[in-house]
């Protein structure tokens, strides 16, 4: 029992010397500090993230580069990021990466190999893959329908000229629109 109240009082003369309460002190104050800042960042750093990503979108975007670049330790990166964005770093680059190919897929013509080094994939079936789930068609089902769709706003999917000859092979084509059921073959 001596021992147990002597070790007790060694070590409350210990933590009682003012340079080691300061100390310890200071190391709480910067843990709690740094605590704060990891567990409430500002909403600017989301942004910054955000737009980060938006730039960056081919090269690789590991969490360990995301939480480097907020100043986080990845476990909490993952978390905050969770938590301000409702959704993981990973489902956000996906995201990103998807919605960029879907425009490249509407304003250029380029092969699909290009369209998914250029978001970041590491290969044409990656970008399949991740499209097809995200996204439900695949990327060239895709580009089609949304050429058909372009087609179809622009006053059809064939133009055809008015020349005099045109005309009257259309005026003396009889039309085949209604003469068959939904089910019947030719």
């Amino acid at each position: 029992m001596e021992r147990a109240e002597k070790g007790a009082s060694d070590a409350s003369t210990r933590s009682s010397s003012p340079s080691r309460a300061r100390r310890d002190a200071a190391r709480d104050g910067r843990a709690a500090a740094r605590a704060s800042a990891e567990a409430r960042p500002d909403r600017s750093i989301v942004e910054s993230i955000r737009k980060y990503i938006a730039s960056h979108l081919d090269e690789d975007l590991t969490l360990a580069v995301l939480a480097r670049r907020a100043g986080m330790s990845a476990s909490c990166f993952s978390r905050w990021f969770r938590d301000q964005t409702g959704m993981t770093p990973h489902a956000f680059v996906l995201e990103a990466r998807v919605a960029r190919a879907k425009a490249l897929l509407r304003q250029s013509g380029l092969p699909l190999i290009d369209v998914a080094l250029a978001v970041g994939f590491s290969s044409q079936s990656c970008l399949n893959v991740t499209f097809r789930r995200r996204a439900g068609v695949t990327p060239a089902e895709y580009r089609a329908e949304f050429s058909k769709k372009a087609q179809d706003l622009r006053g059809g999917s064939v133009r055809r000229s008015t020349t005099p000859e045109n005309v009257a092979h259309a005026r003396s084509a009889p039309s085949r629109r209604g003469t068959r059921s939904r089910g019947e073959i030719e």
